[in-house]
């Protein structure tokens, strides 16, 4: 990986890790410490998934775009990973909301739509796809700059995965960004 990198074959990429407040009144980077179990792993990553789900904050989309826009990421290539096509939808909606242009890609669209959709992303004519499990292998947007990870993956080649769609090489991009609003890097490393 590290010989990739500096062989200039991928880019690396930077993690980022918000805190915000939970529904219980903890913190998502105290809550997470407190349930995981590293003599047991494997049973603390549902357990951890399900509770980060069952406490983020109702507003969760409407902080996730807050974010984006006070760090000028409006118009970045930005792939957004998310659980359920309900949630990709209520995040397109928020980012339209806040006057950024967005598109949802999942397996309820048509194979012609999801299409013309990567083709506007890649075009730069939208900058943020949520996704529901479309964006994985295969996926090739050099241009993407930030990936947006709110689904909590278990997996750790799912999880190296989605980091790859950030470390094409284009133009002068010196890495990507992983903006982790789970416990995914906690899991897996950064």
């Amino acid at each position: 990986y590290h010989e990739a990198i500096e062989a200039k074959m991928i880019t690396g990429i930077e993690t980022e890790r918000p805190d915000y407040r939970l529904k219980d009144g903890s913190y998502l980077r105290s809550h997470i410490r407190s349930h995981l179990d590293d003599r047991r792993i494997e049973d603390t990553k549902a357990g951890l998934n399900s509770s980060i789900k069952a406490l983020r904050p109702d507003e969760f989309d409407d902080l996730v775009v807050r974010d984006i826009v006070k760090n000028g990421d409006g118009a970045k290539q930005t792939l957004h990973f998310t659980d359920t096509i309900v949630e990709a939808e209520e995040r397109k909606a928020a980012l339209l909301a806040a006057g950024i242009k967005a598109e949802t890609l999942h397996s309820g669209n048509s194979a012609e739509k999801n299409r013309q959709i990567v083709e506007a992303y890649n075009s730069g004519d939208i900058h943020h796809i949520a996704s529901v499990d479309m964006i994985g292998e295969g996926f090739d947007a050099p241009s993407t700059e930030l990936l947006i990870l709110t689904k909590i993956t278990t997996s750790r080649s799912e999880f190296q995965q989605i980091c790859g769609r950030a470390q094409r090489l284009f133009g002068d991009k010196a890495a990507g960004i992983l903006r982790d609003y789970g416990a995914s890097t906690d899991l897996h490393g950064s």
